[in-house]
């Protein structure tokens, strides 16, 4: 069974299982916005915890924060009309970007790199090549981390077995395949940050770092948009956009206070906290920046193509629309 097809089934069925619903102060018009309860969507998760998006918006604008474990079911909720905004991998929004005729835009820049691929200790995985015959977890057919890694074997001469191979590719929530290589069910996995760290802090061999993985300037999550709410709500996304600017610039400068806002948000959201030395490592595996870099997104565009989850012509500047963000910029010349 191709991707595409395994993709679509299974963000289907898992947009009936919206994990969080947070709801935000103030009146006005209502913005849904989802996210993931992962380091790299530090953005949401700090400005849940200071309410600092509910703030910066006041009466204009009341923010309804739903929480996601990876892109294929956030993606599947954005096409339903279910949520407006979203924090989420490329790969989602490209296979978004062509089953909506165009209907996800890419807006701006979330965080760079943060993917590792890490393995059993006893696994017998040193390398690429020794997933032959393994089961390796991804946090969802479709994903981000999963294209990579199928992008990964493609380039060692390995496949899956449902394209052939003989890798078993399974997916489970970030938060349950540490115990899956703890109690041997799984031999390795491709999985964001923090929960690399946390892998390899409780003894799991990192067979690829972060700066390993597409030449580590990879995005590994983006701020998407429907054009549609775009379209009839350009003051709105302007908004929250000039606070996910400010939230970032926060982060880069009060790295060590966010991080622990941050990991604050995690613990309540996923019952996992992280230890100080596994949080600051995630935080030097991953860049926090608002910028789109068009090149990597055709990166991923190339790598969605080649794996069949996208079929027609494609371009970054066709799924990207920083107009609003150029504009924000402009204003405060920076």
């Amino acid at each position: 069974m191709k991707i595409r097809r395994i993709a679509k089934i299974c963000a289907i069925i898992s947009v009936l299982c919206l994990c969080l619903q947070l709801t935000g102060c103030g009146g006005g018009e209502r913005l849904k916005v989802g996210f993931f309860p992962n380091i790299t969507h530090s953005q949401a998760l700090c400005g849940i915890s200071l309410g600092t998006f509910d703030k910066a918006l006041g009466e204009a604008l009341s923010i309804g924060w739903y929480g996601f474990n990876a892109g294929p079911s956030a993606m599947e909720s954005m096409r339903a009309g279910h949520i407006d905004i979203a924090y989420i991998g490329p790969v989602p929004t490209i296979s978004g970007y062509e089953t909506t005729d165009g209907g996800i835009k890419i807006i701006a820049g979330v965080t760079s790199g943060g993917s590792l691929l890490v393995a059993r200790r006893d696994s017998g995985v040193e390398s690429v090549e020794d997933l032959g015959g393994k089961t390796v977890a991804v946090p969802q057919f479709g994903n981000t981390q999963d294209i990579l890694l199928r992008g990964l074997l493609d380039d060692a001469g390995l496949a899956p077995i449902d394209d052939g191979g003989n890798v078993q590719i399974v997916q489970q929530a970030n938060a349950n395949i540490k115990l899956l290589l703890e109690n041997g069910s799984i031999d390795a996995a491709l999985v964001p940050e923090p929960w690399g760290s946390a892998m390899e802090a409780a003894g799991c061999v990192v067979v690829l770092d972060s700066d390993d993985i597409m030449a580590g300037d990879y995005p590994v999550a983006v701020l998407v948009v429907r054009k549609e709410y775009l379209d009839e709500h350009r003051d709105s996304v302007k908004l929250f956009l000039e606070q996910h600017i400010a939230t970032t610039r926060r982060i880069n400068d009060e790295t060590d206070y966010c991080a622990t806002v941050a990991n604050d948000a995690i613990g309540r959201l996923t019952g996992v906290s992280l230890e100080a030395d596994v949080l600051s490592k995630a935080f030097d595996r991953m860049g926090v920046d608002y910028t789109v870099d068009l090149g990597a997104i055709d990166r991923f565009i190339d790598i969605c193509r080649s794996q069949g989850l996208i079929h027609g012509d494609m371009t970054a500047e066709m799924v990207c629309d920083t107009s609003v963000l150029e504009e924000i910029l402009a204003e405060q010349n920076d």
